[in-house]
């Protein structure tokens, strides 16, 4: 459909606060990033760096051997092992 966003589209330009509300994304975002994959997740509020310190999720796939459990990166971080949610 000509002129119509896509939900990859509408994903790619939001960016989440630290209590889960939306907002809209840097310019400079990278559109395929930690926020925007499938196997990363938004820690709890609690967990959140302070106001202005960004965002910090947890990732499902990036595993290091020398840590226990999954490991926690900032929402605009990506990498090669990226997966659309939808």
């Amino acid at each position: 459909m000509d002129g119509q966003m896509t939900f990859r589209d509408y994903e790619a330009s939001y960016t989440n606060e630290r209590d889960g509300k939306r907002r809209e994304a840097p310019k400079w975002a990278h559109p395929e990033r930690c926020g925007t994959c499938k196997n990363w997740h938004l820690l709890p509020v609690e967990d959140q760096p302070p106001c202005g310190w960004g965002v910090k999720g947890q990732c499902q796939i990036i595993y290091f051997p020398n840590q226990l459990g999954y490991q926690n990166t900032d929402e605009l971080s990506y990498c090669d092992r990226f997966e659309w949610r939808v």
